[in-house]
């Protein structure tokens, strides 16, 4: 049987061993202060050797960002309208810009400012006429892209409706996000869905061609 240390001697181990002397007590804080310092130490240093994993991102739930577009035949693609250059996210065999989720011009490039007009054509909750509002689109596991947009006027065949509106720089990160990933979830402040990225490398790639032509970007 191990020898165990009877409770009363432990509590009371400083009057049996010292005494209740003023000495006797910073005897016993002497003593106890290598004590704490052997015992305290290694666990702060173990702590503070502790690796910190950081979590990696993870796709959204498909469920949550219902896809959108790839069921009604959806595709990306470029074209020129009216010797303009479109890039499409939307129904190729059609004319009808309600066909479309995502159009981007470049007429900004003629005057050398790189910036790329975008509309996409989905309505953020909450969000009035000329409101300006964030929003964050996330290519696969990838970290989330935040912008900023506003709720401006658009002519569709005559009509004035209102869409999400922004402009970002031929050089953003967006680009090569959406050209090498697999799908996009946008989070249109509230209002979350998803698009496929089949294709959109090639379409992106002419598009960005014809809008640097007769320029020097």
């Amino acid at each position: 049987m191990a020898f165990q240390i009877p409770k009363f001697l432990l509590r009371n181990w400083h009057k049996y061993c010292f005494g209740n002397s003023i000495a006797s007590v910073t005897f016993e804080r002497n003593l106890a202060m290598p004590i704490l310092k052997t015992l305290f130490f290694p666990v702060v240093l173990s702590l503070l050797a502790a690796p910190v994993y950081a979590q990696n991102a993870v796709s959204p739930n498909i469920e949550e960002y219902e896809d959108v577009g790839q069921g009604l035949g959806m595709v990306w693609h470029y074209h020129g309208q009216d010797g303009a250059p479109v890039l499409e996210f939307g129904v190729k065999e059609t004319n009808h810009r309600l066909d479309s989720l995502w159009e981007f011009t470049c007429a900004n490039f003629a005057i050398g400012s790189g910036k790329i007009s975008n509309t996409i054509f989905a309505s953020p909750p909450e969000a009035d006429e000329n409101d300006e509002f964030g929003f964050s689109i996330r290519v696969d596991d990838g970290n989330s892209i935040g912008l900023i947009g506003r709720k401006d006027p658009f002519q569709i065949q005559g009509n004035q409706s209102y869409f999400p509106q922004f402009q970002i720089s031929d050089k953003h990160k967006l680009w090569n996000a959406l050209r090498g990933g697999e799908r996009a979830f946008v989070n249109l402040n509230g209002n979350k869905f998803s698009i496929h990225l089949k294709g959109s490398a090639d379409a992106i790639d002419a598009f960005f061609r014809e809008c640097r032509k007769n320029t020097d970007r």
